[in-house]
């Protein structure tokens, strides 16, 4: 694994949670990472907090394992982070404690695929 990348794709492969926190665990200075459409989930997200704490912007659209508990503790470790797009999340209720932490919150839109923010 490539230690100096900083952007990472990899929506809707089918990699375990286990393997991509295997993988990224491996990347200490990812900044953007988009898991959407995966098995990501809060142990894949806690994963992140113990070596990407460079991270600045995350999709998990269409994740349906990752839940508040996952983001609070993203959030909590990770001080970089700017931005988290989550479109389809149905254990992702909290949308607050993210803006309290003056992190952007994008949804896309299903009708036309852009995205909005709720600034």
């Amino acid at each position: 694994m490539c230690r100096s990348l900083e952007y990472l794709d990899i929506r809707e492969t089918g990699l375990s949670a286990d393997a991509m926190a295997a993988g990224i665990r491996m990347m200490p200075n990812l900044q953007h990472l988009d898991v959407s459409d995966t098995e990501a989930d809060d142990k894949l997200l806690s994963a992140l907090t113990h070596s990407n704490l460079k991270l600045k912007y995350l999709s998990i659209n269409e994740c349906m394992d990752v839940s508040d508990a996952g983001i609070k503790i993203l959030i909590k470790k990770c001080k970089n982070l700017e931005a988290i797009s989550m479109s389809n999340c149905p254990y992702i209720d909290n949308v607050e404690f993210i803006e309290e932490h003056n992190i952007r919150v994008e949804v896309e839109e299903e009708d036309n695929d852009e995205s909005w923010s709720n600034d």
